[in-house]
């Protein structure tokens, strides 16, 4: 299993360009936000006055990192779509390896890096941006990792459904567009009306967000609150995982 983990990471990190962009594009989205939110109304606040700057890239980051997050989904089930047309996941199936270990072996390798490209998206954010961490920064971790096996397992099983890679496509935009908009990653979930901010409890997006609320935002965060939404992103991965690892054994 490990074989293969270095296998595709070592594969993920020749492509330069790809994973600068999973970085640039969601810091200039913020970057742009961010500096424009001076400028939008607060419908929160009684005076209907603008938003602060700090308080809306506590907002962003965290909403443009959980989307991006996601958006691997694309990267890592057309890794797998392409292994598959080359028949090495045809040749790893037939080595002494368990479809449980080939499928975790070539899940951890996107973890890793979605967990990677998260971090990086938090530390700009805290010394570009100036966004503070909360009054217990280290409960970013958990949220990160459980966010990220959420994200990774479900483009496991993205790529056990489609069989090309425009189906990739279109699977994965609505991952990333459709369930962004509805979870909250694209405008906060306190502007969605009551009904879709229900909704969206359906999508592992809307929980990892009322986790890195609960972190960023909250005077005190609520501990049981924060690890029961981490609880419920880790059931998504079970059942993403389980979802895929089916689905692979019925493509053997």
């Amino acid at each position: 299993m490990w074989a293969i983990t270095l296998k595709d990471l070592k594969l993920l990190m020749r492509d330069r360009r790809a994973l600068s962009l999973l970085i640039a594009l969601p810091l200039a989205l913020v970057g742009i936000l961010g500096s424009a939110s001076k400028h939008m109304v607060n419908p929160t606040a009684s005076d209907g006055g603008p938003i602060e700057p700090l308080r809306a890239y506590a907002v962003l980051v965290p909403a443009y990192t959980v989307m991006f997050t996601f958006f691997l989904v694309n990267v890592m089930a057309r890794s797998i779509i392409q292994e598959r047309e080359w028949g090495t996941l045809r040749r790893l199936r037939t080595s002494p390896i368990t479809p449980f270990a080939l499928l975790w072996g070539k899940t951890i390798p996107f973890w890793i890096l979605s967990c990677a490209q998260g971090a990086v998206l938090f530390l700009a954010g805290r010394y570009l941006f100036g966004m503070p961490w909360g009054s217990a920064p280290w409960l970013l971790i958990p949220v990160l990792c459980c966010t990220s096996l959420a994200a990774t397992a479900l483009g496991l099983w993205v790529a056990t459904i489609a069989k090309t890679e425009s189906q990739v496509s279109a699977y994965s935009n609505f991952v990333v567009i459709v369930l962004a908009g509805v979870s909250g990653c694209l405008v906060p979930r306190g502007w969605l009306p009551d009904w879709l901010q229900t909704a969206s409890l359906l999508t592992p997006h809307a929980w990892a967000l009322m986790a890195y609320d609960q972190v960023l935002r909250a005077a005190q965060p609520q501990i049981g609150l924060l690890f029961g939404s981490c609880g419920v992103l880790l059931g998504f991965t079970l059942i993403f995982f389980l979802g895929g690892r089916s689905r692979f054994q019925e493509l053997q």
